[in-house]
């Protein structure tokens, strides 16, 4: 398509986009907003190239991508919005398509209003989802950012990340105190519901303002949708200059966002049923992931996620520590982990040795521990719901209060009443040193506090001869 013909074409989709606009007042703000950033787009190259040597280098030296970015801009928010009057707004956009490249793929950056250096919400946001999705998260990982960032935009509007103030988070704190625990529900594809840029968050707020839904946790809506909202926008202090409009703010949850209950150790008796139910399975993530998880208080996807190779003798016990990345099937992948301190090798108790544990994983190389789990696409997932399931049969009340992450808790609170060394307790469970002194020295456990741990005598109202 000659230059001509596309800026005929260009030309007419604007004008049969702002007689729409005129038809329907419902889309004059998004027609304008489209044209605005094109027009600015356009002026700006014509301004600096005007000038020439004196121009802004970047706008001169890259004017034709500017100037097809801003077209690009105008036709492909036309699209859809024009009247059906022989305008090829398709062929257009694809003449402006880059050739196809057989090199390695690159993530467009957010695009900025010219003259601001700072680029719309909307923009820096599906950037970041982009990077996380780049990086290796999984699609509940990313639905949940897109729902997420979906929200903020319902409920403040789509704007520059600089005309964002500390009153806004405030404002999109206090309007989602309605919002519905669980609501991803809503939008289950397989179950024939509908897709989530069907539904606007103002609508599923308004429609619970009686409450007549559980509302979220407060500690969902500080670490999910607040935590996550304020990562997108600092993302992309990477590229632009702009400050944290959010930096310092103080919010006061409403109290329609109900706090968590604290989780509770598991009782005795809930623990003698829950293993002699796993042992009796005949299952060996049944038997043994709780065991391992009271034994060691590490996290459940770490220990999901060990092979027999990650398991050696050493300090007169047996420690185990995860590679980090492991190939599988001739394809790497990272280990679940979640902070650095995971990778820190940790001591089994002698109690695994004692029952066989030990010299079976070793004699599994490089194979997984618990292979028959990893045949489900989220081994954890999946484990700690089926193991939550076996925990309620056991007498536990469930819910978040007595779940299987408590065993890790448990563990740690055992180390504690067995005077384990509080440097050694933060060690062993794949924690933070808490001060700088501690943060001297290696970060591994000695032969002393090994052998304490591996050695330490287990609580006696436990009937162990199940293992």
């Amino acid at each position: 398509m000659e230059n001509g013909d596309l800026l005929t074409r260009v030309v007419q989709a604007c004008q049969a986009a702002i007689g729409t606009a005129l038809r329907n007042p419902s889309e004059a703000l998004g027609v304008a907003h489209g044209l605005r950033s094109a027009l600015d787009t356009l002026n700006l190259v014509a301004v600096e190239t005007a000038r020439g040597e004196a121009g802004l280098r970047p706008v001169v030296g890259n004017a034709r991508l500017l100037t097809q970015a801003a077209l690009a801009s105008v036709l492909a928010h036309t699209e859809g919005r024009v009247d059906p009057n022989g305008i090829d707004v398709s062929a257009a956009l694809a003449s402006l398509k880059p050739p196809v490249s057989s090199g390695p793929t690159v993530t467009a950056r957010a695009e900025v209003k010219p003259g601001t250096g700072v680029p719309f919400f909307s923009q820096v946001s599906a950037d970041y989802v982009a990077m996380r999705k780049a990086a290796g998260a999984g699609q509940s990982e990313l639905d949940t950012l897109q729902l997420r960032r979906k929200t903020f935009i319902d409920v403040l509007g789509d704007r520059l990340v600089t005309e964002y103030f500390p009153r806004d988070l405030q404002d999109y704190v206090l309007k989602m105190r309605f919002w519905p625990a669980n609501v991803t529900k809503r939008f289950d594809r397989s179950a024939g519901k509908p897709a989530l840029d069907a539904w606007n968050t103002t609508d599923v707020l308004a429609a619970n303002a009686d409450l007549h839904e559980k509302p979220l946790a407060r500690k969902t809506m500080a670490e999910g949708y607040v935590a996550n909202n304020r990562a997108m926008i600092r993302y992309g202090m990477n590229d632009f200059t702009y400050r944290d409009p959010f930096a310092g703010v103080k919010i006061r949850w409403p109290p329609e966002l109900r706090l968590s209950a604290p989780r509770e150790s598991i009782d005795l008796d809930v623990l003698n049923r829950l293993f002699a139910n796993g042992v009796a399975s005949g299952c060996l993530d049944e038997a043994l992931v709780p065991l391992i998880l009271y034994l060691t208080s590490r996290r459940l996807g770490l220990v999901l996620y060990l092979r027999g190779s990650d398991i050696r003798r050493k300090h007169g016990g047996v420690v185990a520590q995860t590679a980090g990345i492991v190939c599988v099937n001739g394809v790497w992948q990272r280990v679940p982990i979640k902070t650095d301190e995971s990778m820190g090798s940790f001591v089994l108790h002698e109690l695994l040795d004692a029952i066989g544990f030990v010299d079976w994983s070793m004699a599994r190389g490089d194979s997984w521990i618990f292979g028959a789990l990893h045949e489900h696409s989220d081994p954890s997932k999946y484990a700690s719901q089926f193991l939550n399931r076996r925990l309620v049969a056991a007498g536990a009340k469930g819910g978040s209060i007595e779940t299987i992450h408590s065993l890790r808790g448990d563990g740690i609170d055992e180390l504690r009443d067995a005077d384990v060394d509080p440097r050694a307790r933060r060690l062993q469970s794949g924690h933070a040193l808490d001060n700088l002194h501690d943060s001297y020295g290696r970060k591994s456990l000695s032969r002393k506090d090994a052998m304490a741990i591996a050695t330490r005598s287990l609580p006696a109202g436990i009937d162990w001869s199940v293992f």
